[in-house]
């Protein structure tokens, strides 16, 4: 959405972390200062809600990252919040809470920043793209000043 310059972002449409290895290897090799990381919308159907296995592949991807950029700051960010009917549309995301709470603890084991965004959509309901998941470009700005405010940036 033109906020960040390409090189400043590594992102696919529908990601996971199923597929990410190599996304995760090619970020590490910027060795960035800060990395903030936001996955697990699309692997709560992926995992089948399994939030243990999730973040079992999550934390290897961070692990190999860091063991790459050794000097990079990780930041995780939460699943954003849903709406009602996008969970009624799709039960897979009704995880989304236990995952945050998989994602944070995580963060707590591994010293990562946990950066919880899911307050922001919910906050802002105008800024809910028509599916209930995803969010108008305007959302972004809020996104990234979260992101700043809580990584300390």
């Amino acid at each position: 959405y033109d906020w960040l310059t390409h090189s400043q972002v590594s992102a696919k449409v529908g990601g996971s972390i199923v597929y990410a290895d190599q996304q995760f290897q090619t970020a590490a090799k910027t060795f960035p200062e800060y990395a903030f990381f936001a996955f697990g919308m699309n692997d709560m159907g992926n995992y089948g809600g399994d939030e243990d296995a999730f973040v079992k592949k999550y934390k290897s991807l961070l692990k190999a990252f860091s063991e790459t950029s050794t000097d990079t700051t990780i930041c995780v960010c939460s699943i954003s919040t849903p709406t009602a009917g996008a969970i009624k549309a799709n039960k897979s995301i009704s995880h989304y809470i236990k995952f945050n709470k998989a994602i944070e603890k995580m963060c707590e084991d591994e010293g990562y920043i946990y950066v919880d965004i899911a307050d922001i959509l919910p906050k802002h309901p105008e800024l809910y793209a028509g599916d209930g998941i995803h969010a108008a470009p305007s959302y972004y700005p809020l996104w990234m000043d979260r992101m700043i405010e809580v990584s300390g940036m």
